[in-house]
């Protein structure tokens, strides 16, 4: 999904992208992302890694996470969307799906979850994309904060990293940014990033 939102952004954007692909330390870092949305499908989605390649499995698990995200005015046409998946679990005699249902529903808001799922969800998602693992961790963590639009906490970013066991790249490649016009910035390359990634390196893209 990510690599395809690059590739909207147009071809600059996507060499740039595969010029960072083509670092050494590339595929164990994409690993440990791979590694990590499974262990949010586990504890998000309550699917251990065996049951997420079964459909049905998957379905069910997606369903009650988007009824705990979503507010209580679209929780009917939610139900509406996943009416083939009500009928499996009727024709499996599932109950337990119906009872996690009635449990969800008659909950209040979920705020706290929402706020942990989004926060995940971005670090997962820009982690390889948006060179947040070319960076030091500080900067990843204000980053990430701006992007979401809430107060920094370093410690909770680095207690998100820890538990979902994301790579970076040893040493860091990205030094910072800089405005180049209004709305517009550029990468700021450590030394060390700009003899990896060439002379090419100082127009690299985000």
């Amino acid at each position: 999904m990510g690599q395809y939102a690059i590739c909207q952004r147009g071809k600059p954007h996507w060499v740039s992208y595969l010029r960072t692909k083509a670092l050494p330390q590339y595929p164990a870092v994409e690993q440990s992302v791979i590694e990590g949305w499974r262990k949010h499908l586990t504890k998000t989605m309550g699917l251990p890694p065996k049951k997420q390649g079964d459909i049905y499995a998957r379905n069910c698990a997606m369903t009650l996470d988007a009824l705990r995200r979503k507010p209580r005015d679209q929780h009917a046409d939610l139900l509406k969307h996943d009416a083939w998946t009500f009928y499996n679990a009727a024709m499996r005699g599932d109950t337990k799906l119906f009872l996690a249902v009635g449990r969800l529903l008659g909950k209040g808001g979920q705020s706290d979850y929402l706020k942990q799922f989004e926060y995940t969800q971005a670090i997962l998602s820009r982690w390889l994309t948006d060179y947040y693992w070319l960076m030091p961790a500080k900067l990843v963590s204000y980053r990430l904060s701006s992007g979401l639009r809430v107060q920094d906490n370093f410690r909770s970013f680095l207690a998100a990293k820890t538990r979902y066991g994301l790579k970076s790249h040893r040493p860091t490649l990205i030094h910072g940014f800089e405005k180049v016009s209004p709305g517009m910035e550029a990468i700021v390359l450590t030394p060390e990033g700009k003899h990896l990634l060439g002379p090419k390196g100082k127009h690299l893209l985000h």
